[in-house]
């Protein structure tokens, strides 16, 4: 955005420049991560995240990828350790009620396990100097360092959370290597410090979902987190929440979006936080197509149809109908084959009961996946339109 010298050699209102410049910025496409008060439509799910948090208990949050479960975690670690995240305003003025100690797996370049508690000694080390702290514990001392400094810790009557974002990358490693070696004595040490300090110790693993954690055995030894993880499930944002995302984005960008649209990208999009972005975007681009002036509160109902098309043709959406096809069919057989069975027939109450019922492992991972309306029996259509457009008909055929 430029605030330009007019041509009276004077500067334009801000308010003015706002008016004139903010629709042009597409904020629908904004893909990163939001940060504690930004994040829409997920304040259920946010309260109910920060009382497990609090309690200490170890939560999984899965879900497709890009339907908020990073952001929704932020959400709640900003609040509970404003010293572990990006500051809010007022967040100098807030106290940290515990300890966040925040890692990626995506970005591990180790081995084994003792690497992997290096990095998080790291993640400690930058959020002690973000808290004005002098006693940052020592750099890579393995499992044993990670011990001592999360014990130091909690002896300080602070409680302390871990997060692991893309934990599935501790399990599926490059060239098929499989979890990384030791990664039991991790999982155990904070399962142990857990039991010790009850309610002071929490573990947050943000993935795909907990099919790595619900192994009997891991390393050769019982798998400390066998029927000790909650999962909490991420699927789409519900109504009304979607369309008051959709509105209020749309209210930036000179947009009205008006009843029907917002029933045309609920059918279209299931709710998914991106694809709902993603339909807002094409739904921008075909309004300044056809009012190219400034917008000012454009209704967008006359619009809706055309920009379905736009809207199919995103490479974000294709690759989430991609990311869906390929995670169900190479892990979910059952759902996979429920999901082309719903797709083909005319009674989704008659597939489902050839699936085993409304209990079968099939409708249970649609049901997690938030890819189905329980009441409806009705899938997005975006996924629909894939499957019958662009999935080959012998990858149908051959479930």
């Amino acid at each position: 955005m430029a605030w330009v010298w007019g041509e009276d050699r004077s500067w334009p209102p801000l308010s003015e420049v706002l008016r004139l410049q903010l629709p042009t910025y597409d904020v629908f496409e904004e893909r990163d991560p939001v940060r504690g008060y930004q994040l829409m439509g997920r304040d259920a799910e946010v309260m109910e995240l920060r009382t497990r948090v609090t309690r200490g208990d170890a939560v999984g949050v899965f879900g497709l990828r890009k339907c908020g479960k990073t952001s929704l975690v932020r959400a709640v670690t900003d609040w509970l350790d404003p010293a572990s995240g990006i500051k809010t305003p007022g967040a100098e003025n807030m106290a940290s009620q515990a300890c966040v100690i925040w890692l990626d797996a995506q970005g591990l370049d180790g081995a084994d396990v003792d690497d992997v508690a290096d990095e998080l000694l790291a993640a400690l080390r930058r959020r002690m100097r973000a808290a004005g702290r002098a006693d940052v514990p020592p750099a890579q001392q393995g499992i044993a360092g990670l011990k001592s400094a999360s014990q130091a810790i909690v002896d300080e009557g602070m409680r302390l959370c871990f997060v692991i974002d893309e934990y599935d990358f501790l399990f599926e490693r490059e060239g098929s290597l499989g979890p990384v070696p030791g990664i039991s004595r991790l999982l155990g040490l904070v399962r142990a410090l857990s039991q010790q300090h009850q309610g002071a110790v929490s573990l947050v693993l943000i993935g795909r979902d907990p099919e790595h954690l619900s192994v009997p055995h891991l390393d050769g030894v019982p798998n400390p987190l066998l029927a000790g993880l909650t999962p909490m499930w991420l699927g789409p944002i519900r109504p009304p929440h979607d369309t008051e995302m959709l509105r209020k984005l749309g209210r930036r960008v000179g947009l009205a979006v008006g009843p029907e649209t917002a029933t045309l990208a609920r059918a279209w999009t299931g709710g998914h936080p991106l694809l709902h972005r993603q339909f807002g975007s094409a739904l921008r681009e075909e309004v300044r197509l056809h009012a190219p002036g400034v917008l000012l509160k454009e209704p967008t109902d006359p619009h809706r149809e055309r920009a379905v098309e736009r809207f199919l043709g995103r490479q974000a959406v294709l690759d989430v109908d991609r990311e869906i096809i390929a995670l169900l069919s190479k892990r979910y057989s059952a759902a996979y084959a429920l999901l082309l069975d719903l797709i083909e027939s005319h009674d989704p109450a008659a597939a489902v009961k050839r699936s085993g019922g409304s209990q079968s492992s099939g409708m249970r991972v649609l049901r997690n996946f938030g890819l189905l309306d329980e009441a409806t029996l009705a899938l997005p259509k975006h996924l629909s339109w894939y499957v019958r457009t662009l999935l080959p008909t012998q990858a149908r055929v051959a479930v």
